[in-house]
């Protein structure tokens, strides 16, 4: 079915981006892991541990600019 292929490729596309952000994140281009943790979420806004990893992301950023 069509429609189900399309959604698999979708489904793919979302978990090898974030997947891509997290090898970045591990590799240090916190930039580049970001990139791919927020076309993650884009396509899937629902992606609850995207978001909790660039909420935890964000806060450590204002944790350092703090000090």
């Amino acid at each position: 079915d069509l429609h189900l292929s399309i959604r698999r490729q979708r489904q793919m596309c979302i978990r090898d981006s974030a997947r891509r952000g997290s090898i970045y994140y591990k590799l240090g281009d916190v930039q580049r892991a970001t990139i791919n943790w927020n076309l993650a979420l884009r396509l899937d806004p629902e992606y609850t541990d995207v978001r909790n990893i660039l909420k935890a992301l964000s806060e450590n950023k204002m944790k350092s600019a703090n000090y």
